[in-house]
């Protein structure tokens, strides 16, 4: 049930991040552009009694393709009225459909690869109908529209990208608000380096709806191949400052140890920045990093209680300069 209020939650705010959608016209077929979010950042618009109008959507008794899903379409519903986002971190896609009656959905179906669907419901809130589809797994979402129905392509991480990073910005030991827009500056900065290098970036977000099984269960489902986690710091004395990373010292592989990659992260970063090095340092018996089996790193970037280190942490030239040393060190380890 908690899941299933965050996923609700996240289509809530489904418009915020599909806001940057753009529809794009290939040859006689119309493709629909995918948003993407970590989870819905937005503060839930919905209330107990819309929550109340849901329905569940009609599924197909059996299989009829081993790529596609395909959702019925009304006569008057064109590729423009139509946003789709897709929540990584909850398996989940939310479809917007401007123009389509809810009753529609009352007699008809979703099809094709439906044995990937663990639940399937819409509910019309205006003029729009809202369509929420949750996976059993992770999966990479295309999709068109074809006739009178919208073709959902669904491939695993893995089968696209060769290098696939989870970034996580959650772990705020200090800082607050504030420290979250100074890491989540990092992680888009880092995103963008690593995007246009060809890498396949999953990151968290500042969401406090996020657990730590979440993130698990996204590394291992999505063929993470590295995991970075970022955090501030915060000191009673603001002369305090300085760069620190933590590992799983249990677990490591031939050709790179957590206690390696901490190393290269705290000397990249300590070097770019001209700071102050505070070392690795193993992390706690109940740690998210116990639970990672793939090279695994936190770092935290400095103290935002300090003077000095806190002035520059929330300068963006300085936050760029962070992201660009931590990318050197995924680029090296991470071919």
């Amino acid at each position: 049930m908690d899941k299933l209020m965050r996923i609700v939650a996240f289509v809530g705010g489904l418009f915020f991040a599909l806001s940057m959608g753009v529809v794009l016209y290939l040859g006689t077929h119309k493709t629909v552009v995918v948003a993407e979010s970590a989870t819905s950042t937005v503060e839930n618009s919905y209330t107990s009694q819309t929550r109340a109008l849901e329905q569940e959507l009609h599924i197909a008794a059996e299989n009829t393709s081993d790529s596609y899903l395909y959702l019925p379409l009304q006569d008057n519903v064109k590729a423009e009225n139509i946003n789709m986002q897709s929540a990584f971190l909850f398996q989940g896609v939310g479809i917007e459909v401007e123009g389509a009656e809810g009753y529609f959905y009352e007699t008809n179906e979703l099809s094709g690869r439906v044995n990937v669907v663990k639940s399937a419901t819409y509910q019309q809130i205006g003029s729009k109908t809202h369509v929420l589809l949750e996976f059993s797994d992770v999966f990479e979402c295309s999709s068109r529209v074809d006739g009178n129905r919208l073709v959902i392509s669904l491939h695993k991480p893995k089968d696209i990208y060769q290098k696939i990073v989870v970034i996580d910005d959650r772990m705020q030991v200090a800082g607050g608000t504030e420290a979250h827009r100074i890491t989540t500056s990092v992680e888009e900065k880092i995103r963008t380096i690593l995007t246009t290098d060809g890498y396949r970036v999953y990151y968290t977000g500042a969401s406090e709806n996020v657990t730590d099984m979440d993130v698990i269960n996204l590394v291992n489902r999505a063929g993470a191949d590295i995991y970075i986690g970022l955090q501030l710091s915060r000191d009673n004395d603001m002369q305090v400052l300085g760069t620190k990373v933590y590992y799983n010292g249990d677990y490591y592989i031939p050709w790179l140890t957590n206690a390696e990659l901490a190393d290269s992260l705290e000397k990249a970063v300590v070097t770019a920045v001209q700071g102050k090095g505070l070392g690795i340092e193993k992390c706690g018996q109940y740690d998210l990093l116990r639970f990672m089996e793939i090279p695994a790193a936190r770092i935290s970037l400095g103290y935002i209680s300090s003077d000095k280190e806190g002035a520059l942490l929330r300068q963006n030239n300085y936050q760029q300069v962070l992201a660009e040393s931590i990318c050197q060190v995924l680029q090296e380890d991470v071919q």
